[in-house]
């Protein structure tokens, strides 16, 4: 049985972020669901968000750290470039995805269009027309700097790329994301690359 943990819901977008990290490293690891927040999960994470990382007496938490903290102390592939500008574009395209990213293409898009209506709720209108200028000129952000280079850091893959595409691939299966895309055919061209890889597949979240 793998040493290395991730605590999480079963369908959690960070989740699949960190096993795509493990995936990547080829580390042996294992999920464990835990669907329902509360006390009992502040011994893990005292703002109780998910996935938190267990490896024998290391608990870590936050995304970033959990990959970081995997890039580092396993071998395989590594995800992080060595050098200072390249490794400061990778922390920043994983902060814009925190900060902008993931509030937008998730919070904006997916969450009112798809995961409402499959809650029984109301899709919210005026939040998804608020949120479709600031998901456009994302993907024009992504264009750009894929149109220069074959990955989001470069021409290797990084946790950059890790982390902006499950929200991209989850806004892609709406009208509006089909729409920003139909003008992004490098990020779509990248997209398409990274959802083939073995580790897509291998991370795939099933209710």
């Amino acid at each position: 049985m793998a040493d290395l943990v991730l605590h999480s819901r079963a369908l959690s977008l960070y989740l699949r972020i960190a096993s795509l990290v493990c995936e990547e490293k080829q580390v042996d690891y294992r999920v464990e669901a835990l669907d329902e927040k509360g006390a009992g999960f502040r011994a893990f994470h005292p703002f109780e968000k998910m996935p938190v990382l267990q490896h024998g007496d290391v608990m870590i938490y936050e995304t970033l750290a959990i990959a970081d903290y995997v890039d580092r102390a396993f071998k395989g592939p590594s995800l992080s470039p060595s050098g200072p500008h390249a490794h400061a574009q990778m922390l920043m395209w994983i902060s814009l995805t925190n900060a902008y990213f993931f509030p937008t293409m998730m919070g904006g898009i997916v969450k009112p269009l798809l995961l409402a209506p499959m809650q029984g709720e109301p899709v919210d209108h005026a939040l998804v027309a608020a949120s479709v200028p600031a998901f456009n000129q994302q993907v024009r952000l992504l264009e750009k700097a894929l149109t220069e280079q074959r990955y989001l850091v470069g021409d290797a893959l990084s946790l950059a790329d890790l982390f902006v595409l499950p929200n991209l691939v989850y806004a892609s299966l709406t009208d509006e994301g089909q729409d920003a895309l139909r003008t992004a055919p490098k990020t779509q061209e990248w997209m398409a690359g990274l959802v083939a890889r073995p580790s897509f597949a291998a991370t795939e979240q099933r209710p």
